[in-house]
């Protein structure tokens, strides 16, 4: 790594530069994607309103790269995903040199399918967790619970992220989203309900965003709001 030089690191919570700092020649980089946003409550290929499946977790990439002092490198934070959109991918220098990548957005094919976690390309990667499929609960009374998908929990520097719990046909009306990754990663949001009686609509439970860094956001329940994926992060020491 060379001398002559204080130790040190920066966090990048949105996208940016780095410059090598004079005598470093290598760094260590980390970097957390985004999570995915929650899916849509519209299933096209059906034409009917149900709940979205749940964001997937941000992966997670680390490794060791050679610098040049002096020279200045791109850092390219993932933002999270909105409504039925993936997370960003973030990486060091170029999407090449290491890369960790955003979940998977959830989606309304089929009805509610969760998002797909991924990990990345660095030395260490850690995955993050799929989001969770919706699912409907009939207690018997005549009324009918339509859960959204939960999402996943994003990963983080020494953990995969976590699957969301209750996310099928059962009674966890609400379904909970994914742990956090060990190592800074967020957990994945909540999954909100709706419920209907007689052909009527109501009781809507709105789904809850990601936590930061890179967790997946709930999918969105009939006449409800779905959870967004959290941001990324790239931190650099030396």
């Amino acid at each position: 790594m060379g001398s002559g030089y204080a130790a040190g690191s920066q966090t990048f919570s949105a996208s940016g530069t780095f410059t090598a700092p004079q005598g470093v020649y290598a760094v260590t980089v980390q970097c957390w994607a985004g999570g995915g946003g929650g899916g849509s409550d519209y299933t096209a290929s059906l034409s009917i309103n149900r709940s979205g499946g749940g964001g997937a977790g941000g992966g997670f990439a680390q490794s060791v790269l050679t610098v040049i002092p002096g020279t200045s490198y791109t850092v390219t934070v993932g933002t999270g995903g909105g409504l039925a959109t993936n997370g960003g991918d973030s990486w060091f220098n170029t999407s090449g040199t290491i890369t960790a990548y955003g979940g998977y957005k959830g989606n309304n094919v089929t009805n509610g399918i969760g998002g797909v976690g991924r990990s990345g390309t660095g030395t260490t990667n850690y995955t993050g967790g799929s989001g969770g499929n919706d699912g409907i609960y009939e207690p018997g009374s005549g009324t009918i619970y339509w859960n959204a998908g939960a999402g996943g929990g994003g990963a983080g520097s020494a953990g995969n992220g976590g699957t969301p719990s209750g996310t099928q046909q059962d009674n966890n009306i609400g379904t909970t989203g994914g742990t956090a990754g060990s190592g800074s990663g967020g957990a994945g949001g909540n999954g909100g309900y709706a419920t209907t009686s007689g052909g009527s609509y109501s009781n809507t439970t709105n789904s809850t965003s990601g936590s930061t860094m890179g967790g997946g956001g709930g999918g969105k329940p009939y006449l409800g709001t779905a959870g967004s994926g959290a941001r990324g992060q790239v931190v650099i020491s030396w």
